[in-house]
């Protein structure tokens, strides 16, 4: 009996053990929150089935403080997952001042569903010379850029890749020169939906008469079906 118990106690320990693991290796979902919750160390979390980490932020002469810059998942458009940065309100770039914000992260995918493309939208606030250009550059496809007030360069831009991608790292560089203001930076990936075949119409039926089959060889075996073995044999065949 003390032996038994103590196997038994073994096996609670590891169970919790295994709960708590499993609770701190699975994410949570990508929560409406101030870039410093984001920027915290060993923060990850989740778009659907991709896993963002690794943030970064850094706050050059005249960008704000990440503990007022906003960070909102986008999870509106199914298997278009992204993250929108919020900089309304506490971003103002005077005339004749530049100033630089480069923030990064990673985005893991599963293999089975990768990220077939990303897209990056601007809008903001631009008077007089103002304006606002925004890069993101990533470690294994083209660089994106969208701006506002810049002929020639759009406000939204998409990049289809050429294969599937599951890890991604990220870097957004958004300069804004004077008289910019209300940046808002989304950003979304895409991936193919993953379709699981429907079984086909006939194997429920198929089932069932192989199932039928089987029955009958076993009562005739027992001699239950009343019925010659040569009469089976026909039946069968």
């Amino acid at each position: 009996m003390r032996a038994r118990s103590a196997v038994l106690r073994m096996g609670a320990i590891a169970a919790l053990s295994t709960a708590a693991f499993a609770s701190a290796a699975f994410a949570q979902p990508c929560p409406l929150a101030f870039l410093s919750t984001y920027l915290a160390t060993g923060f990850s979390c989740t778009l659907e089935d991709k896993t963002l980490s690794g943030f970064t932020y850094t706050q050059n002469p005249g960008a704000p403080s990440p503990t007022v810059v906003t960070a909102s998942p986008e999870t509106g458009v199914p298997h278009n997952p992204g993250l929108a940065f919020n900089f309304t309100g506490v971003l103002t770039v005077p005339a004749g001042s530049t100033v630089t914000v480069p923030f990064g992260f990673n985005i893991l995918a599963p293999a089975n569903d990768p990220i077939t493309d990303a897209s990056l939208a601007v809008t903001g606030t631009v008077t007089g010379g103002g304006s606002i250009v925004d890069q993101e550059t990533f470690n294994n496809a083209p660089a994106l850029m969208a701006c506002v007030g810049v002929t020639g360069c759009p406000s939204t831009v998409t990049e289809n890749f050429a294969t599937g991608l599951t890890n991604i790292t990220v870097l957004d560089t958004a300069t804004l020169v004077g008289g910019a203001t209300d940046l808002i930076i989304t950003k979304n990936f895409s991936e193919a939906p993953t379709v699981t075949p429907a079984p086909e119409p006939a194997s429920p039926t198929l089932l069932g008469a192989w199932l039928g089959m089987f029955g009958l060889v076993r009562r005739w075996r027992r001699g239950s079906t009343g019925r010659s073995p040569q009469a089976v044999r026909a039946a069968l065949g």
